[in-house]
């Protein structure tokens, strides 16, 4: 029993970095797209709300995207 015991603790210990590692790489693929506004001295993340607010800014100013 012990030895079973000791092959679970070392397998697990052994495999717990892949895991980490592949968890990481699959939250790259999600990540934030974020942007620095110099005139309010601010960060913002490029989300649907910002996009839609930029869209409507250049047909205020009847530019194309």
């Amino acid at each position: 029993m012990h030895r079973y015991l000791s092959a679970l603790v070392l397998s697990a210990a052994l495999l717990t970095p892949v895991a980490v590692s592949a968890a990481k790489d699959d939250d790259d693929h999600h990540r934030v797209k974020r942007y620095y506004d110099r005139d309010n001295r601010d960060w913002h993340e490029w989300n649907e709300r910002e996009d839609s607010a930029y869209r409507r800014y250049l047909q205020e100013q009847h530019r194309e995207n």
